[in-house]
């Protein structure tokens, strides 16, 4: 990690990677040219990414790290197509890296975020409740999971998609709404304790879980925020409603 202090006179300190990111993106794009990876460069590459991999910048990469460890021990190789998803995801997280800037006169108050979801009878619910503290706003949104997707996800877990449309409808929000919460303070309100610690340590076992991830950590990357994940009970949970 660097930090570049010419505008700390202002206030302003800006955190990076240091350089390296241009030898990793030509070392993936060459994974994904010849389709496979061996486990001396999975050894290699996990090295590599382990240290971008941190809170401040580069959080995306937690899930790529996983799967690279995943990669060094597995009995047999991977599938091609397993690869090149894998590849893709990796250097679209590592080209969406950017300097996180930390503003010490940015005094806004937070944004609070409550989210939920419904898993019943194969219907799966989302909803949400924001307020916003600095300015007096507050937003109510309502969604269903995309048929297709829920598919998907009984095929990897089963019947039980309760965590998966916890974390999915976060991960919504968070894109939808990237410009209202880039370079905010964000307080997540979250009932779903393997969607909550999912989003904390940037990591998951579930596949499906750890794609959502992800994608989350990316749309973090492209419009930094800070964001903390508070347990709200079920019963207390305003986002209810909605979803």
């Amino acid at each position: 990690m660097s930090m570049q202090l010419d505008g700390v006179h202002k206030g302003r300190l800006t955190l990076q990677n240091k350089a390296g990111r241009i030898q990793l993106v030509s070392m993936f794009q060459g994974f994904l040219d010849r389709g496979t990876i061996t486990v001396h460069e999975a050894q290699v590459a996990h090295g590599l990414l382990n240290f971008s991999a941190g809170y401040v910048n580069g959080r995306a990469l937690r899930v790529t790290c996983q799967e690279l460890l995943r990669l060094t021990k597995a009995p047999g190789p991977s599938t091609p197509e397993a690869i090149r998803i894998f590849c893709v995801n990796s250097l679209e997280a590592l080209r969406a890296l950017s300097p996180r800037v930390l503003c010490v006169w940015d005094s806004r108050a937070p944004i609070h975020v409550f989210i939920d979801g419904a898993w019943e009878r194969g219907r799966a619910g989302i909803g949400a409740v924001i307020f916003d503290t600095a300015s007096g706003e507050s937003w109510a949104y309502a969604g269903l999971v995309p048929e297709s997707l829920i598919s998907r996800w009984e095929a990897d877990v089963g019947s039980q998609l309760i965590c998966q449309t916890e974390l999915y409808a976060i991960v919504c929000l968070r894109w939808a709404l990237a410009s209202t919460f880039g370079h905010r303070r964000l307080i997540w309100w979250v009932d779903n304790e393997s969607a909550r610690y999912g989003l904390i340590k940037g990591i998951s076992d579930s596949p499906s879980m750890a794609s959502l991830v992800q994608a989350f950590a990316l749309a973090d990357s492209k419009a930094p925020s800070y964001s903390w994940y508070e347990r709200v009970p079920s019963f207390s949970n305003i986002a209810d409603g909605p979803s």
